[in-house]
């Protein structure tokens, strides 16, 4: 993951108010094609979410495969999620507040896509 690419392409989203589905399109392409290295990148695009900038159809799913794929395979222990993780998950998911559909998806789909799962995240 190119974490610089990753935050100027944050910092302009912010900027213009907007992620372009070009914008998109890059961040599959050349920041989370390999998938997330670590929770400050999951941090990053889900504080980007819950911003006010308008985001692209695709985005969710985007997003969800990316954070999802991090929690489940690439924290470790493979498909599980302990209580450490959960932890991480629910602050930075409900950063701002209430937690958003899209955190609620999210939780969702690394529940069903983990062996085990702490059960603060269920």
């Amino acid at each position: 993951m190119n974490k610089e690419l990753l935050r100027q392409l944050i910092a302009d989203a912010l900027d213009s108010g907007v992620v372009t589905v070009k914008d998109l399109q890059r961040l599959r392409r050349e920041v989370m094609a390999d998938g997330l290295t670590c929770r400050e990148e999951a941090d990053l695009l889900i504080a980007l979410d819950h911003s006010d900038v308008a985001l692209p159809d695709g985005w969710a799913d985007a997003l969800t495969a990316a954070v999802v794929d991090y929690a489940v395979w690439t924290e470790r222990r493979t498909r599980m999620v302990d209580a450490e993780a959960a932890s991480w998950l629910i602050a930075t998911l409900s950063a701002g507040g209430c937690p958003t559909d899209m955190a609620r998806r999210i939780a969702f789909e690394v529940v069903k896509e983990a062996d085990s799962v702490d059960e603060s995240l269920i």
